[in-house]
């Protein structure tokens, strides 16, 4: 008969086991650690061209049109647009005949290339659309190979920009923007599965996220130097649809809506239309060179961001989400007013020379400042976003990343599709009430995830 063990050697032996799980718990956790850094590698080093072209994108182009107008070449082509083209006399109208050429030249020019603002509203509208059926591809082939594959539509996308032809470089927009679909909620997904807790989703998103913004360093830190001195430069998939809406009619979820909208046409403000307002700035010394160095700040103020959410985990865990989100709004709200301080109005459509509005040239310093509250201000959310999905959703996880990406990227959308005809006032007025009714409806969504 065994020997039944005497109260000490039982305690030992609970002590052993407890020892023996703590062991594989802190090995598991160090895994998945580890799987959280070389996602985030992964993607900064893919990201770090994207981000460079979106950033740069417009203005790229727009430099484009520019160089090809100046060195256009009198060929047979431009004959026969010449002919169908060339301005007619209108009553009142003192324009001289360089002017009209100039004007047909122009004209000429633009139906050559694609415009950048177009091309990322494809790619956002297309990304907003593709969210239905992300979640069973990504159920099908797996998180790995799903990022994987989806990862080269970004790298055909950036190649469009040796040649943007409308034609191509739209038809490749759209397939990066169905790609994105793919790759984003796999890794919503991936990281929920290496967290499982809202404590750890905070310091595993931190940790992505401070890595994820580095890729705006390297890309924009080659332009700040290159760019100095240049004037211009898809039964099952069914399924997952209406299960992805049944999510969407829960009360958490159209409370948490609100904030979502606001954080994808923050996303279109601080990649796009804000480095093309400080390119477009000539008011500003060497405003082609800012261009980078405004990418360069704002990876700094992402890579901070994400930093305070890990080393400074214990301290961020005190306070709740709606204190750290109103506390990051305050931040914003400063960078806000200081944009419609320091840039002319029309600078983000084209470029002037207008002074703005409350300085008499446009502050360097102040850019460099709103660009590092952009990265840092959409960090903090973006943390604040994906452990409110991973304890608000638990379970639903791979839907609610899939719905979150499809009206995140919808709202990304129609911000560059409205920045080609709305100024920057309207801009900072649009994201005012975005945020103000986010915060209104994420107080209530918080609660009832608290309890």
């Amino acid at each position: 008969m065994k020997d039944i063990p005497s109260q000490e050697e039982g305690e030992k032996m609970q002590k052993e086991e407890l020892k023996v799980e703590e062991s594989e718990e802190g090995l598991t956790n160090g895994w998945k650690m580890f799987n959280v850094l070389m996602c985030g590698f992964a993607f900064m080093l893919v990201f770090t061209a994207f981000l460079t072209t979106s950033m740069a994108g417009k203005y790229i182009i727009d430099s484009l049109k520019l160089e090809t107008v100046e060195n256009l070449e009198i060929d047979d082509a431009f004959f026969e647009f010449n002919s169908s083209n060339w301005p007619e006399e209108s009553k009142g109208e003192n324009i001289t005949f360089e002017e009209k050429e100039k004007k047909v030249k122009k004209s000429f020019v633009d139906q050559k290339f694609g415009d950048g603002y177009i091309s990322l509203s494809i790619v956002y509208i297309t990304f907003c659309l593709s969210n239905f059926a992300a979640p069973g591809v990504v159920a099908f082939v797996g998180h790995k190979t799903t990022m994987f594959i989806a990862a080269a539509t970004y790298v055909l996308y950036i190649l469009t920009y040796l040649n943007p032809v409308p034609g191509f470089l739209y038809s490749v927009s759209a397939l990066n923007g169905l790609g994105a679909a793919f790759l984003w909620t796999a890794q919503g997904d991936f990281l929920h599965h290496q967290s499982g807790t809202e404590k750890l989703m905070a310091r595993n998103s931190g940790t992505f996220w401070g890595i994820f913004q580095c890729s705006l360093l390297a890309g924009n830190l080659y332009i700040m130097f290159a760019w100095q001195g240049k004037e211009y430069v898809d039964t099952e998939m069914r399924k997952q649809i209406f299960t992805i809406f049944a999510i969407l009619v829960t009360k958490k979820m159209l409370l948490f809506a609100p904030f979502i909208i606001f954080d994808g046409f923050f996303l279109g403000f601080y990649t796009g239309v804000y480095p093309t307002a400080v390119g477009n700035s000539k008011n500003l010394e060497n405003a082609s060179a800012a261009v980078g160095l405004c990418g360069l700040m704002t990876g700094v103020g992402g890579i901070i961001g994400g930093g305070i959410f890990v080393f400074g985990s214990k301290i961020m865990n005190r306070f709740s989400r709606v204190t750290i989100v109103l506390c990051n709004s305050v931040l914003m709200l400063s960078m806000l007013v200081f944009v419609l301080l320091n840039h002319p109005f029309s600078a983000n459509i084209a470029a002037t020379d207008e002074q703005p509005k409350g300085f008499d040239s446009v502050k360097r310093e102040l850019v460099l400042y709103i660009a590092f509250a952009n990265g840092f201000c959409y960090t903090v959310y973006k943390n604040v976003v994906y452990s409110s999905v991973t304890e608000g959703f638990a379970g639903q996880t791979s839907y609610a990343f899939a719905l979150y990406q499809f009206l995140d990227a919808g709202s990304c959308a129609i911000c560059f599709f409205i920045n080609t005809s709305i100024n920057l006032l309207t801009n900072v007025c649009i994201m005012f009430a975005l945020l103000v009714f986010s915060i209104i409806t994420f107080i209530p969504f918080r609660r009832i995830i608290a309890k």
